[in-house]
């Protein structure tokens, strides 16, 4: 297991971006070639400062009844932090396009209400982005909780055109590994798909899969987190579960955004090689080479 343990080391040190890539720890902190070296030790250290990643904060999370009720609020900020691709294609009415980056820059909005708006998938940026905003003095942050599927999912109305309905929540190998990683969330195994269970360490087997057992389950890891608040529910579900099965599950576990991965195991793990070849490739370098030369 190998390979297991390369991609679990890497998981301790990780960077993500809210695009859903994953920034391998061999590439964190090293400097693009054509930097030039630093002489001010002070500089450097408000540098590696600014690097490091506020904590997620899950208090942040907002359902969408929560957001209905706020809808009028003076000065509500909707914060469309999505690709420029997706709010062209639609969006809550109201709402701003506006990345992370332009919302730090702008000490204006403090004092507003802000609700980050995202595509429901790689969230845990959005969670640290919310303690971070607080950090620099934002007055109230929140995060939409399960983004613009959960939105969708409750029939809230939408300008432009949305994604025709039919196969939502669903995630690829790549995406179960992105929502995987991420402590906020609960993640959830059948038995027929146990052999994922040891690349899927915080995740908890469950031997019945069916709307009864995952309200249970959720029920169980409640008490044991002390109903502290998780982000999204992520379900690895029997290879081939009917789109009906999990519209029933969406619908019976409102208001926890729920996302399945419903292929065989061994994508999953043909994902996992492929990632953790580029990842050895990639920690071989190239790297910047020392000042003075």
């Amino acid at each position: 297991m190998a390979l297991v343990c390369l991609a679990l080391c890497l998981h301790g040190a990780r960077a993500q971006r809210h695009d859903g890539t994953v920034m391998p720890s061999a590439l964190q902190g090293i400097a693009p070639a054509g930097e030039q070296c630093r002489r001010d030790p002070v500089a450097a250290a408000d540098t590696a400062r600014a690097g490091r990643e506020a904590a997620p904060d899950l208090s942040c999370a907002w359902t969408v009844q929560q957001l209905q009720a706020a809808s009028g609020r003076a000065g509500l900020l909707l914060a469309d932090t999505r690709s420029a691709a997706e709010r062209d294609g639609y969006r809550i009415p109201g709402s701003m396009p506006v990345g992370l980056t332009e919302l730090r820059s702008k000490p204006y909005w403090r004092d507003k209400p802000v609700v980050l708006v995202g595509n429901g998938q790689g969230e845990r940026e959005l969670y640290a982005a919310c303690a971070e905003l607080k950090q620099r003095g934002f007055r109230e942050v929140h995060v939409l909780r399960g983004g613009m599927p959960r939105w969708l999912g409750e029939g809230q109305p939408v300008e432009g055109r949305p994604p025709a309905a039919g196969r939502p929540g669903l995630l690829d190998a790549a995406g179960l590994w992105q929502e995987s990683r991420f402590e906020g969330n609960v993640v959830l195994i059948a038995a027929e798909q146990s052999a994922l269970q040891s690349d899927l360490p915080e995740a908890l087997l469950l031997p019945q899969m069916n709307l009864a057992s995952l309200k249970a389950a959720l029920a169980r890891r409640a008490a044991e987190l002390r109903r502290a608040p998780f982000a999204a529910l992520v379900l690895v579900a029997p290879a081939g579960t009917p789109d009906a099965t999990v519209a029933e599950w969406q619908r019976g576990l409102q208001p926890a955004p729920v996302w399945v991965y419903r292929e065989p195991a061994q994508v999953f793990l043909r994902y996992l090689r492929s990632q953790n070849a580029v990842w050895l490739a990639q920690q071989r370098g190239p790297k910047q080479p020392p000042c003075g030369l």
